[in-house]
């Protein structure tokens, strides 16, 4: 079964908890990150910062970005996924908690992000392959099919051709013996 491990993102843009709205958003227009791992002073990870969060708590609420601490606005109690859980354990987090991304720990430690985008891309290959080898075996099969209707109707050629040259003069038994070589050798 593929885990979290397989799909997981392993740049991660990290903000301190104490640090203000506007420097987790200038963060994320540097790194391209929709979300931030927020980790305190000890560097453990204590919550997540996503663009939603700055513009409901923040923008929506009127409140100055230069004078909020983070820690005031964040998702937390923040969820987490281990690296080597399965992708549905992933899936099923999402879902139950409508999140689109998590952080990603091993052994206590953030090792990277999660998000539906990655589950979705990765679906989407997966699809592809799948996709792409049902097409090859349905144009096989397609062939082959077309090989034995082929082969039956040259088959039946052969046999009207046999039952003609029964019936023939001499003269159209030689033009049904050469029609009957040209259709013997097709047929091996």
């Amino acid at each position: 079964m593929r885990t979290v491990a397989d799909l997981v993102a392993g740049k991660v843009t990290t903000v301190s908890a104490q640090a203000s709205p506007l420097d987790a958003a200038l963060a994320m227009e540097r790194s391209g990150a929709r979300s931030l791992v927020v980790i305190d002073a000890r560097g453990e990870v204590v919550g997540i910062l996503t663009e939603r969060d700055l513009l409901a708590r923040v923008l929506a609420e009127g409140r100055d970005p230069k004078a909020v601490r983070i820690e005031q606005v964040m998702s937390s109690p923040f969820r987490s996924v281990q690296a080597g859980e399965g992708l549905p354990t992933a899936i099923e987090l999402m879902k139950s908690c409508g999140i689109r991304q998590l952080p990603v720990l091993e052994d206590g430690a953030l090792v990277g992000m999660i998000s539906l985008d990655h589950l979705l891309e990765d679906l989407s290959r997966q699809l592809a392959v799948l996709s792409g080898g049902m097409k090859a075996r349905r144009s096989e099969a397609r062939s082959h099919g077309r090989d034995v209707g082929r082969r039956a109707s040259e088959e039946e050629q052969v046999r009207a051709v046999r039952a003609r040259l029964e019936a023939a003069s001499a003269h159209e038994k030689k033009d049904l013996e050469a029609e009957l070589r040209r259709l013997e050798g097709r047929l091996s």
